[in-house]
């Protein structure tokens, strides 16, 4: 293979490095683990020594290669391609327009355990849109030139579209968190599964009236049918919905008012809060009322978990952990970069907190070893 010369140029560097590039993602030096000899390429690529040694250190510089002495330049074991990631926040927190939900401070944490369980993996963080644009001319070209192995995006309903059609073109693999209706590859949890755990735990804990307050955009499809199949039952006054937006959410304190007045044997003795980033604004409300000191009330709240700490709040929290979205789309990405496109579905399922913290010390056991860095 022998590409012409025509000058030495920035757009013949370019075009020999997007070339070069190819080959290496292709698998073309994958049996000799190297490069061929540089008199080899300079002949293929009718190229200069300074050019060639341009290529070859960017290459360097991106993670494909590495200088081997003696041996030359060898091909690294975890190229971008099959190794980097990239998790796409819908916006820097900040820089935050809309808000920086728990999930998104669970995930930033959730990649930093993932570094240190799975060193051989680099998670490249991008900030993208339609309303925040700061990475995505980087995104696409990292895309483009096979510098990472896939994405998971955070909220895929916000991610521009015309960048979705362009990784489509590429056969590029795309993990969106939830958001299954845009028939992509997704993990994604159950609302009606946190619903039906929680309110079985306030059962347990001898509550018999219910209430529960979520996302409007979280809807509960076929509750009644859930509620048959597992006996219980939320009245409908009591099954509320408060929007994410500011003057929604300065609603609140009306609504707990409503849902709480009468006497003690009117008013609901347990409330599930399916949202986190609501139930931060909706507790300090409880507590200024004075319902959270009541031995009557009891709260399950949604939580995205994270880290070994435990939370001390004056409620139970059931949810999801954020490293199981993280792992589950690395795998997908993994098997979908090695040929398998079975997978294009993975459902969590929520733990409570106490079986999160197992989970979590479980995963950081010393007896456990994990793969070095080449």
């Amino acid at each position: 293979m022998k590409i012409k010369r025509e000058s030495e140029n920035p757009m013949r560097y370019i075009n020999i490095l997007k070339h070069f590039r190819d080959r290496i993602v292709s698998g073309e030096f994958a049996a000799a683990g190297r490069l061929p000899l540089r008199e080899d390429l300079l002949a293929q690529y009718d190229t200069s020594h300074g050019t060639l040694q341009k290529v070859v250190s960017a290459l360097e510089a991106e993670g494909y290669v590495k200088n081997c002495g003696a041996n030359g330049v060898c091909l690294v074991d975890t190229p971008p391609h099959l190794y980097r990631i990239g998790i796409v926040f819908s916006e820097p927190e900040d820089q935050t327009v809309v808000r920086w939900d728990p999930e998104f401070t669970s995930t930033m944490a959730a990649c930093r355990e993932f570094r240190e369980l799975h060193p051989e993996y680099t998670l490249e963080i991008y900030y993208v849109s339609n309303y925040c644009r700061l990475d995505q001319q980087r995104l696409v070209d990292d895309c483009r030139e096979h510098r990472l192995a896939g994405l998971l995006l955070l909220e895929g309903m916000v991610f521009p579209k015309e960048v979705r059609e362009e990784l489509k073109t590429l056969d590029f693999p795309v993990v969106d968190v939830g958001n299954e209706h845009l028939k992509t590859m997704h993990v994604s949890i159950d609302y009606m599964e946190l619903l039906c755990r929680s309110h079985r735990r306030l059962v347990e804990a001898g509550c018999r009236r219910i209430a529960a307050l979520r996302n409007e955009e979280c809807l509960l499809s076929d509750l009644g049918s859930w509620e048959r199949k597992y006996n219980f039952h939320i009245p409908d006054e009591w099954n509320l919905a408060c929007g994410m937006a500011s003057y929604s959410l300065a609603a609140l304190p009306n609504l707990l008012k409503l849902l709480f007045k009468g006497s003690r044997e009117e008013r609901p003795d347990g409330l599930i809060i399916l949202n986190e980033y609501i139930g931060s604004h909706m507790v300090p409300i409880l507590k200024s009322m004075g319902l959270m000191d009541e031995p009557a009330l009891k709260v399950v709240c949604h939580a995205n978990f994270y880290g070994e700490a435990v939370s001390g709040v004056p409620y139970e929290r059931i949810g999801y952990a954020s490293m199981d979205f993280l792992d589950n789309a690395v795998k997908m990405i993994r098997d979908w970069n090695q040929g398998d496109r079975s997978g294009k579905s993975k459902l969590i399922h929520c733990v409570s907190e106490a079986e999160y913290l197992e989970q979590y010390r479980q995963r950081h056991s010393p007896t456990e070893t994990t793969p070095k860095k080449a």
